[in-house]
């Protein structure tokens, strides 16, 4: 039981590996796959065909041939239109709603004012938007949400929020028992800066950058080779944050030297700032 059970975790690491690369480089043939990753044709071919059957891995027709002829390959690509995600960016007064497909082409934005609702209100309300979604050429339809918070996120709960009143309320647990698809919570600066790495069109792989959102407040967050930084309790978003603010707030400057005063004769001036309550 135990060796088939290591056998079972061998093959879901190689099945992952394999719809990684074919994500990140379709349109991809099966030999550019076995080469870069190291796998033999046996067990390759074997994943090929069950990513196929499920839908996850499409073949697209053929590609050209080497620089010495012989068979022209079987392109594969990933199945973008296998199902969508839904993610929320979840503001101070305001939330917006992105629907996409799995590469991250977008099917739907919706921008909404929701000044007036408590965290109760909130969560309701977008699990409302949820349920009147049709995505009619999605295959398998939602298949995760991100939702994007304004504060300090750590172990995908809300840690702190300087615009949101929890209440008790478990935001993670509201939308994974009614949905059944992963939920994930994360700072919006740190989203922010994800997608710069991912989507800007330039290799950010193993690159540092810095991100700053300005919004009711600032937040920044680290990407430090090519990894996002959370840092302890996922406070290294406020770290940055405070970092920004002392090099560049104008409060934080060197002021000119100012002449002293005369003092006043003023009685009323020379008072103590907190005077005696004595009778």
């Amino acid at each position: 039981m135990e060796t088939l059970s290591k056998k079972n975790l061998v093959r879901w690491l190689n099945e992952h590996d394999v719809l990684q690369l074919i994500f990140n480089a379709s349109p991809i043939s099966r030999s550019q796959v076995a080469q870069q990753l190291s796998l033999n044709k046996v067990t390759l071919s074997g994943i090929f065909n069950d990513l196929i059957e499920r839908g996850l891995v499409l073949e697209i027709g053929e590609g050209l041939s080497g620089q010495n002829g012989g068979r022209k390959p079987t392109m594969s690509q990933f199945n973008a239109h296998y199902g969508y995600v839904v993610s929320f960016d979840l503001g101070a007064d305001y939330l917006d709603q992105l629907v996409t497909y799995l590469d991250g082409s977008i099917i739907s934005f919706e921008h909404f004012s929701i000044k007036q609702m408590d965290i109760h209100h909130r969560v309701s309300f977008m699990a409302t938007c949820l349920n009147r979604l049709d995505i009619p050429f999605a295959q398998h339809q939602l298949l995760g949400i991100a939702i994007a918070i304004h504060g300090i996120i750590d172990n995908n709960q809300v840690v702190y929020s300087p615009f949101i009143r929890l209440n008790e309320v478990n935001i993670t647990n509201f939308f994974t028992t009614r949905y059944s698809v992963p939920v994930l919570l994360e700072n919006e600066a740190n989203l922010a800066a994800v997608y710069e790495r991912d989507f800007n069109g330039q290799d950010a792989t193993g690159q540092n950058l810095i991100t700053i959102s300005i919004h009711q407040g600032i937040g920044a967050s680290i990407i430090i080779k090519g990894k996002l930084y959370r840092g302890h309790g996922g406070e290294a978003e406020k770290s940055a944050m405070q970092s920004c603010m002392r090099q560049y707030h104008p409060w934080q400057q060197p002021q000119k030297p100012q002449k002293p005063q005369k003092p006043s004769n003023n009685t009323a001036q020379n008072r103590p700032l907190f005077g005696s309550c004595g009778h």
